[in-house]
């Protein structure tokens, strides 16, 4: 009996775990930015700044290095992770804007990634 209570217990707490951790829907970026930059002078920030942002401190574990996806050329860009639950779009408003919204679940947002994609718009 303890041991099923144990199951049931684990197994929620998984489930629990992995939904706080999952990636947020397409709708709702967790934050976002506009600019007068350039379409591809935001993509190659963006990216510049994700890079350096989830560099490894450890000497054996890999730099994470995100790649620029087209969703349609020279107006809207996804940068990623060849893995993970978050992603960058850039989007061109034609000359006058260009918006940068990232969607990430708030367990690994923090502040330096903020002010680094802040600068990019």
């Amino acid at each position: 009996m303890v041991l099923k209570r144990f199951g049931i217990i684990l197994g929620c707490t998984v489930l629990a775990g992995c939904a706080y951790l999952s990636p947020p829907s397409a709708s709702s970026p967790i934050a976002s930015w506009s600019g007068k930059r350039s379409i591809d002078e935001a993509v190659d920030c963006v990216q510049r700044a994700l890079d350096y942002n989830f560099r490894s401190v450890e000497p054996f574990l890999p730099n994470i290095t995100h790649h620029v996806d087209a969703i349609e050329q020279g107006r809207v860009y996804n940068v990623s992770p060849p893995v993970g639950p978050y992603h960058v779009r850039v989007e061109s408003n034609g000359e006058a804007t260009t918006t940068v919204e990232l969607f990430m679940p708030q367990a690994i947002y923090s502040v330096p990634l903020r002010d680094s994609l802040a600068k990019c718009p």
